[in-house]
């Protein structure tokens, strides 16, 4: 999902399971020039969000391929004159502006890789004028690289508790350097668009992080996406559409399956969205006994909201849903939880689980309701379809 927002500071969001981070992104209305209308939310486990509308305002840099430079041309931020992949070509400034053939004949032309100045925090472009150039040169004449040593390292740490600064290209050598985050933010200054943490009901683009096996971590985030219909995408969606210049069409880049082996969630339930279909959960009522950490229930009773479920909240209105669903088909579950803390021994997990089953069917015997795990909420979610009672 893309959310949008503005904010450097990004909490780490509680997960239904522990796995890998998610982002958001939000649309502001300020688009790239020629891109269709259209809305984007995301999860990185990222979750984001955004508008794409014609824009007069918005004009983006020319580009410059000089294969052959000024002799002395460097750099003005990393200081070399070499120009690779992960530097880009020279680009050339005069007052403000890019300058776009013949700069030797010119006094005070700034120099420096494309590279350099893309990932530079606070350089930007208003029309064809080029914004805090000289500032931002200034601030990175006063950091030494964390890797080279040098001065001119305008490239902070994006994890705001690390205090390093860098080169882009010294960064780019850094094996373990992760750059989806700042990928993720170009993408979503790029679009105008607001890149969040949290889910948002606005969200439509959740952009998640996956493994080997193109599996995607079960997430409230991605829980959540599932059941509203949006899309659930790889990290690869943001770099085709940076590539791109704009968005790119998103089902070569959809999540099918979860690190707990469900698959085919993520497009059932767009499918299910896109027709107007019953909630998953239509016609459930639901009743949580036992010992469930608050947060975790209120994640669980969320979910089973935005399904369609009913929350039943006390064993005298559980009584009174029983009388009214008589001899129908059990639509109503007692929920248990089947989680257990760590450091359990086995003999005491077995206890444990054994003792909240016998509670939970005790009480659904006396009501002809059905017993199920939690975990069964999870499944069918993660599956879209309402899996066999466990």
């Amino acid at each position: 999902m893309l959310c949008i927002v503005h904010e450097r500071d990004i909490k780490r969001q509680k997960k239904i399971n522990s796995g890998l981070s998610e982002m958001s992104l939000e649309s502001h209305g300020h688009i790239l020039q020629r891109c269709p209308s259209s809305e984007i939310v995301a999860d990185s486990n990222c979750n984001l969000e955004y508008k794409i509308c014609e824009s007069p305002n918005v004009v983006q840099p020319k580009a410059v391929i000089d294969q052959h430079p000024p002799k002395g041309s460097v750099c003005a931020f990393c200081h070399s004159a070499k120009t690779k992949e992960k530097t880009g070509p020279f680009l050339y400034f005069a007052n403000g502006r890019e300058v776009v053939g013949n700069v030797t004949s010119l006094s005070k032309v700034i120099c420096v890789h494309s590279k350099c100045i893309e990932w530079t925090p606070q350089v930007y472009y208003e029309g064809e004028i080029i914004q805090n150039l000289d500032t931002e040169l200034a601030r990175a004449a006063k950091l030494k690289c964390s890797s080279c040593g040098m001065k001119g390292a305008a490239l902070g740490c994006y994890v705001t508790s690390c205090r390093r600064s860098y080169h882009v290209p010294c960064a780019f050598e850094i094996q373990d350097c992760q750059w989806d985050m700042y990928m993720l933010v170009k993408f979503a200054d790029m679009c105008g668009a607001t890149v969040c943490k949290f889910w948002k009901p606005n969200v439509t683009h959740v952009v998640a992080t996956t493994d080997v096996k193109g599996a995607c971590t079960r997430t409230m985030k991605v829980l959540m996406a599932i059941l509203s219909g949006k899309w659930i995408l790889t990290m690869d969606w943001v770099k085709a559409c940076v590539a791109a210049n704009g968005p790119v069409n998103e089902e070569l880049y959809e999540i099918s399956l979860d690190n707990y082996g469900r698959s085919g969630g993520p497009k059932a339930g767009r499918l299910r969205a896109s027709t107007n279909a019953p909630k998953l959960f239509d016609g459930f009522k639901f009743y949580l006994v036992g010992d469930f950490m608050p947060a975790y229930k209120s994640d669980l009773l969320d979910l089973v909201e935005k399904a369609g479920g009913t929350i039943i909240q006390s064993e005298e209105q559980l009584v009174k849903q029983n009388h009214a669903a008589q001899g129908t088909q059990p639509s109503s579950l007692v929920v248990y939880n089947c989680d257990l803390s760590q450091g359990c021994t086995f003999e005491e997990e077995s206890s444990i689980l054994q003792q909240r089953l016998a509670e939970a069917e005790d009480l659904a015997k006396q009501i002809c309701f059905h017993t199920v795990q939690h975990t069964w909420i999870l499944e069918s979610i993660a599956a879209c379809k309402l899996v066999p009672f466990c």
